[in-house]
């Protein structure tokens, strides 16, 4: 009996010695380990990223643009939740705009990119002032003063911004506008015709103002003056150096002071604040292609010449003056080469008179400026090529108000005007 007890007492021990145990190991236990917490997203955007101005950009459902979530403890998930992004205002101008995707989880809200490009919009009934059929293809990009504006008493933009129109640029509730003398000027769309969609087999297309812009620009700046830039001798007539070029792009230029008195060359820093970065916001400037541009002896000539009028009067294709380097540019002049070559809707060199494509009036605000328009109906105004003459360092090609193409002029002119030239990809 007395043995009975002692098993029953031994028993009983043992469980609660096991409970205590088991109770001693849930205290001792590891705490669950906390939610990683969201850190960042990845984004890989849709296939569709190209858009004219005015298109409607839409998502059309969640996942269609890819984005991975990105948390503390260095773990990744697809997201398949809802994501947002603010697209209202992306298509109002053409440029490379940036869309931005908000995510949010767990209270934390993180946010990715990726960009899309918005091409110029294309005008479907724009009648040219110069004469020229609708066959052609019209796009606006860009802005710049053009027509007067009449009975207007706009306000001073404050502060000035800082490109050509500095202590010019006012504006009213219907818009901007640069005062040139004691008139204004809107500031409007430039108009560019599309003259070919394969430019050098670039797969970009080759635009050209429809107007000339501005007058009072000269190819160079001194008419009998020499430049040494790293040792070497820069004519006047060498389009890599001269002030045209700088203009268009915003570059450092050296010029001489034209208040009649000789003296040393100094600097002008047309520097980010030329024609490029004036007519052209930064998601503008985007789109523009860097070309390479040919400035060598045959891009000089016509571009269908016979080799009877090439010799007697295109001194045998040789030209001093040209240069075997190329350029890279945004914006530039078309070349004697281009713009005789009939791809791009050009006729020969000595084709001029009403209706010719080469034509080009002027806008009022280019008038303002020093070019001179002809009065004679359907005819326009001389404007720069960047060809140098093969005779005359101080010379320069332009086409005349007729269209001709064949004329030279001195490089310090400044009644003609200019038409800028690009190149775009429109895909």
């Amino acid at each position: 009996m007395k043995s009975k007890k002692f098993v029953l007492a031994a028993l009983v021990l043992l469980a609660i010695t096991g409970l205590l145990a088991l109770t001693s190991c849930k205290n001792d236990s590891v705490p669950e380990t906390p939610a990683a917490k969201l850190v960042s997203i990845s984004v890989i955007p849709p296939e569709g990223t190209v858009y004219k101005v005015g298109d409607e950009v839409v998502h059309k459902k969640d996942g269609e643009i890819g984005v991975t979530a990105h948390y503390d403890n260095g773990t990744t998930r697809p997201v398949t939740g809802t994501i947002t992004t603010d697209t209202s205002t992306l298509t109002e101008s053409a440029g490379v705009q940036t869309v931005t995707v908000r995510y949010s989880e767990g209270g934390i809200e993180v946010r990715g990119q990726f960009e899309i490009r918005v091409l110029p919009k294309e005008l479907t009934d724009y009648k040219s002032p110069n004469n020229t059929g609708s066959e052609w293809t019209y796009m606006e990009f860009g802005e710049w003063p053009q027509s007067e504006a009449l009975g207007v008493s706009p306000t001073l933009v404050d502060p000035q911004p800082e490109n050509l129109f500095k202590g010019k640029y006012y504006f009213d509730a219907n818009g901007e506008y640069v005062k040139e003398g004691d008139k204004y000027y809107k500031v409007e769309p430039i108009v560019w015709r599309v003259l070919n969609k394969d430019y050098a087999s670039t797969g970009k297309a080759l635009l050209l103002a429809e107007k000339i812009l501005t007058g009072g620009i000269p190819y160079y700046d001194v008419y009998n003056v020499d430049r040494t830039v790293d040792g070497a001798t820069i004519h006047p007539n060498n389009y890599e150096h001269s002030a045209v070029r700088a203009w268009l792009n915003g570059l450092k230029y050296l010029y001489k002071k034209t208040d009649g008195v000789e003296g040393p060359l100094v600097k002008v820093v047309y520097f980010d604040k030329g024609f490029l970065q004036t007519a052209f916001t930064e998601s503008a400037q985007k789109l523009i292609a860097d070309t390479s541009v040919d400035n060598s002896a045959a891009s000089t000539i016509p571009s269908e010449i016979t080799a009877e009028a090439l010799k007697s009067g295109w001194n045998d294709g040789v030209n001093p003056y040209a240069s075997d380097t190329p350029t890279t540019d945004k914006i530039f002049l078309l070349s004697q080469q281009e713009a005789t070559e009939s791809e791009y809707g050009f006729g020969a060199y000595s084709k001029s008179g009403k209706g010719n494509t080469r034509i080009r009036v002027t806008t009022d605000y280019a008038e303002a400026t020093g070019a001179y328009q002809d009065s004679t109906e359907g005819y326009g105004c001389r404007w720069w090529l960047r060809s140098p003459y093969f005779l005359d360092k101080f010379d320069a090609r332009f086409i005349n108000s007729l269209g001709y193409a064949s004329i030279e002029g001195d490089v310090i002119l400044t009644k003609g005007g200019v038409v800028p030239a690009l190149s775009i990809s429109l895909q």
